[in-house]
């Protein structure tokens, strides 16, 4: 399963996505972090190791085994989103979800007025940034399991439950089991998505942006048409695949056969 590249209008400078090495961690620390004033997020720290900083968290999630790994997604090298994902959350007690679940953890959309001063326009793309991060969460999750668990921060309040609803989440009821895992308590703001509902999904994104993941685009693919590649390359191999029915048509017609 291969990350989308989320096109602008005129196709020239997509957002793409990378596993976020030591120096892209850097580049947000000190870019874009300086630009974060909500209440969640503004004390984050995606470099330095200590109480409570993203970067310990991922060290112990290396030690528990889940397999961590951040994730940045650019436009020209400009940073536009990072997140945390633990591709092999293995720790549920009491809800109702398969024992190998991806997680999201820390999630981080740069703020408009960093954006803004990149010269780089939300509404320029075919998917919004905040639903591109999520289409990277899944794409990453399919590449493991495809079953999905995340938390929605209380400081994003009701906003972010209706949010992850609207996006296709099932909110864990908090009267379905106390504890996510040894260390979570389940405070009803976890959700859940199933495989089944990934794929659905993610799909879905690639159909809006002409990259079908359905039968059809597979086969496609087997002919030479990429995955990755824009929608105007979508719209030049649906022309020339028209073309060839048609010029087999008029062959088929010309020799006597129809069909």
């Amino acid at each position: 399963m291969e990350y989308l590249k989320y096109l602008d209008k005129a196709h020239k400078h997509p957002i793409e996505t990378k596993v976020a090495n030591k120096e892209d961690r850097i580049q947000w620390q000190k870019e874009v972090m300086p630009y974060e004033k909500s209440k969640t997020a503004k004390d984050w720290n995606w470099t330095k190791t200590g109480k409570d900083t993203i970067a310990s968290a991922y060290k112990l999630s290396r030690l528990l085994g889940q397999d961590p790994e951040f994730i940045v997604l650019k436009k020209d090298n400009i940073p536009v989103a990072m997140m945390l994902h633990l591709k092999n959350f293995k720790e549920q007690t009491e809800i109702n979800a398969p024992k190998h679940t991806s997680f999201i953890w820390y999630v981080q959309k740069a703020p408009r007025e960093y954006l803004e001063k990149h010269n780089i326009n939300e509404k320029a793309f075919d998917i919004k940034i905040s639903k591109a991060i999520l289409d990277v969460s899944l794409t990453s999750s399919l590449k493991h399991n495809g079953n999905i668990l995340l938390h929605a921060d209380s400081g994003g309040k009701n906003n972010l439950i209706n949010f992850y609803k609207k996006e296709g989440f099932t909110q864990i009821d908090a009267n379905q089991g106390e504890k996510i895992s040894s260390m979570r308590v389940n405070d009803g703001r976890y959700f859940y998505m199933s495989k089944e509902k990934t794929v659905e999904i993610v799909d879905k994104n690639r159909e809006i942006i002409g990259q079908s993941l359905s039968k059809e685009s597979v086969q496609n693919k087997q002919k030479g048409y990429s995955p990755t590649s824009s929608s105007n390359q979508m719209k030049e191999f649906i022309s020339k695949t028209k073309a060839n029915k048609v010029n087999k048509s008029i062959q088929h017609k010309s020799q006597g056969i129809s069909r």
